[in-house]
């Protein structure tokens, strides 16, 4: 067994059908260590993943924490938890986008909530930065960006469907200037 699984599993609850956050956050630290994490290009929808999977990407003008009351969150460990279950879900069960993207959104949900968040207030910010994210001109984003998500059928109300012309033309004109 190795040194991480030791970790997670060091103190199991008595009944493992309830929540214990703190073996959540250990879980998801995990994961974590997984990923290259990458915060240097503009990503619509605040976070991606490269094709191959071993880079998650957070959006370069995503502040870093949340402000809920007196408190301060990091939020990328959320995003990058979210991330990293979506496209082991596509590429591991070759599942859809919008059902891999469920799950790893009631995952991303549990590990909020897990942390005393509010999911109401934590998801009023996410929409907000989303947004802003969707409102740029131009982008720069990285090669091997996977796109799987910008496909889907799923997205396909005009906002999208603009996000993804401007997402196939960015990547259309670094591969000619290559």
């Amino acid at each position: 067994m190795s040194l991480s699984r030791k970790k997670i599993h060091k103190k199991p609850p008595r009944n493992d059908s309830l929540l214990s956050s703190a073996l959540l956050t250990q879980a998801a630290a995990a994961i974590t260590k997984r990923f290259k994490i990458n915060h240097s290009f503009d990503i619509p929808y605040l976070a991606g993943y490269s094709r191959n999977g071993k880079t998650i990407y957070l959006d370069r003008d995503l502040p870093r924490y949340f402000s809920i009351g007196r408190r301060r969150a990091l939020i990328g460990s959320y995003l990058i938890l979210h991330e990293a279950v979506e496209k082991t879900f596509l590429d591991q069960f070759n599942l859809k986008y919008e059902h891999a993207h469920q799950f790893a959104l009631q995952i991303e949900k549990a590990a909020v909530t897990s942390a005393d968040i509010p999911w109401g207030a934590y998801d009023r910010f996410m929409q907000k930065q989303i947004q802003m994210a969707g409102q740029k001109k131009s982008l720069k984003l990285p090669r091997d960006l996977d796109l799987t998500p910008y496909l889907s059928p799923w997205h396909q109300d005009q906002k999208d469907l603009s996000i993804l012309a401007l997402v196939q033309k960015t990547l259309a004109k670094q591969r000619q200037k290559a």
